[in-house]
């Protein structure tokens, strides 16, 4: 029987070329397309696995509302930092993370533009990057510090090796490279180096008392690794609390702070400035 239907079914196919033809095609671009989908899905869903401490690791976002304003940032403001680390005891690690150093190194052979964060010196310390040379624990302690991708530098050195030696960067300073990290293609980060966060001054940092840093954060992110024990409620109630002293401080803008895991950054809701 099975030898009958396939004989027909060949018939079939040979009266109606073209319309075989157009199925065949059809049904070998959907299996085509689903696999190309199916396939970035997955490769987008792999972004930050390499974090062995994700679980516990979350970027906090915005939700920002002022008059008829609305909309909900993937930043937050550099001074929450602080309230936290004062007010909440399950915290083993935050990062500020501030967006918006360009810079061009300069010397008698070689005009590199490039592009980069300022960063806390807890970022080896919460994420997995790897350092090729240099202290993880040192590397973004000091001012005018810069940790290079491994990518960068290979464009920058000219000769010897580039760890301890310092870079003129056109408009902004002299840096002294104190680390090389090996390039990571699976990650939401986007830099091509890490600068010290303690080269910027305290106002941006956030260390200083101003009413307008709880509303003007556009360039500023915040991660924060809690405790494996750490109850997620309990620091939610934390950002709510320190929520609800801002607002009380402010005329007519509102702010609200939530935990987004790590792991659903990417792919993840369409949130305004994100990294």
């Amino acid at each position: 029987m099975l030898h009958s239907y396939f004989t027909i079914a060949l018939r079939n196919m040979a009266r109606h070329k073209l319309f075989t033809v157009l199925n065949a095609f059809g049904l070998a671009m959907g299996m085509s397309v689903s696999l190309l989908l199916i396939s970035f899905y997955s490769f987008v869903s792999s972004f930050d696995d390499f974090h062995t401490k994700k679980e516990n690791t979350y970027r906090v976002i915005t939700n920002h509302e002022q008059g008829l304003d609305k909309a909900d940032y993937a930043s937050a403001p550099a001074a929450l930092a602080k309230k936290l680390q004062n007010g909440y005891t399950g915290v083993r690690g935050i990062v500020r993370i501030n967006s918006t150093f360009k810079g061009e190194v300069v010397s008698e052979k070689l005009n590199l533009p490039f592009h980069g964060y300022y960063a806390d010196a807890d970022f080896f310390s919460v994420f997995d990057f790897q350092l090729l040379q240099g202290n993880a624990h040192t590397a973004l302690t000091k001012p005018h510090t810069l940790v290079l991708t491994e990518t960068l530098a290979k464009k920058i050195r000219l000769s010897g090796d580039l760890l301890g030696h310092t870079l003129e960067v056109d408009g902004i300073g002299t840096f002294e490279v104190t680390g090389i990290m090996k390039d990571e293609a699976r990650t939401h980060f986007m830099f091509e180096a890490l600068i010290s966060f303690a080269t910027l001054p305290p106002s941006i940092r956030g260390e200083e008392s101003d009413p307008d840093q709880w509303t003007s954060f556009e360039d500023q992110y915040l991660y924060i690794l809690t405790d494996e024990s750490s109850d997620k409620i309990k620091l939610q109630q934390s950002l709510d609390r320190i929520a609800t002293e801002v607002n009380s401080q402010s005329k007519d803008a509102r702010v609200a702070f939530s935990l987004q895991p790590l792991g659903e950054i990417t792919p993840g809701p369409d949130l305004e400035n994100s990294i």
